[in-house]
């Protein structure tokens, strides 16, 4: 695991001590990165101050290369790094043993709509992330055949006015 460093570490537990004082639970955040076979789970909480500003601290950036990206490894590790920094306690076990306050400590949680994440995260309140599912329904948009033929056109159009001057005089005295 990536560790952060100590001040990192004791200014992120500060921080959530205090808004955990207030009454205040922060959310929490994940994604995975994947890129030339090396694999990140990172987890970050955030909340909104009282001026309504953002706030993120980073909890963890976790090797997940030679780890199952199954809902369970991603729930234990979400876990273990809340936990880590006093959002609940967590404890891996079966049955009775088992300690789990984690979700005691978390508003919500916010993720991407792969499976595994969804699933791993479903003792949290949460909900995907809208952006995400913004950009999947205009990725799908975009690449119907209909729509790539009108953006193939008006590239075409921009590239002729962007190269030929009386065009573009001609666009410009039109508007």
């Amino acid at each position: 695991m990536l560790k952060l460093s100590v001040e990192g570490k004791e200014n992120v537990v500060r921080d959530l001590k205090a808004l955990l004082s207030e009454g205040i639970l922060p959310s929490v955040g994940g994604d995975i990165w994947s890129q030339g076979g090396t694999c990140i789970f990172g987890i970050l909480v955030y909340w909104l101050d009282a001026e309504f500003a953002v706030n993120e601290r980073l909890l963890a950036t976790l090797p997940f290369s030679s780890v199952r990206h199954t809902s369970l490894e991603l729930a234990k590790a979400t876990k273990h790094a809340c936990a880590d920094f006093g959002l609940g306690q967590y404890e891996e076990g079966l049955g009775i043993d088992a300690l789990d306050t984690v979700t005691d400590f978390v508003h919500a949680t916010c993720s991407d709509n792969a499976n595994n994440i969804v699933s791993g995260w479903e003792s949290f309140d949460g909900h995907e992330c809208c952006a995400h599912t913004i950009a999947l329904v205009v990725h799908a948009y975009l690449g119907h055949p209909t729509i790539r033929r009108v953006f193939r056109k008006l590239r075409g159009m921009a590239t002729h006015y962007n190269h030929s001057v009386i065009g573009a005089n001609d666009c410009s005295t039109s508007v």
